[in-house]
């Protein structure tokens, strides 16, 4: 992690590293250095390392109707190739704070 793609207002080719640790002392490090706030992107590996130690207060999820692929993805790559376009035809609010969302082909 560099403070300086956390915090843009400083000096381009100013950054502080923080080496990985466990989580909970890589967030007092990065709260000690004033970052009351992190937004973390990644996959499910990620989100389950903070989840398991209770460090997430709140989630946000994007959904994007593309499909990918690769070597790590679940499409074989050559079939991720095929552009696919996709229209949200339906969103509905489920029980248990389930959302459901329908998509078609276009």
């Amino acid at each position: 992690l560099t403070k300086a793609a956390v915090d843009p207002t400083l000096a381009r080719g100013v950054a502080q590293v923080w080496p990985l640790s466990p989580w909970p002392e890589l967030l007092g490090a990065l709260a000690e250095a004033g970052m009351g706030r992190l937004l973390v992107l990644g996959g499910a590996r990620l989100a389950a390392s903070l989840l398991a130690e209770q460090l997430i207060d709140e989630l946000q999820l994007t959904v994007c109707p593309q499909l990918l692929g690769g070597p790590h993805g679940w499409l074989p790559w050559q079939q991720a190739q095929v552009e696919s376009r996709w229209q949200l035809l339906e969103q509905r609010p489920l029980a248990g704070d389930e959302l459901m969302l329908r998509y078609g082909r276009l």
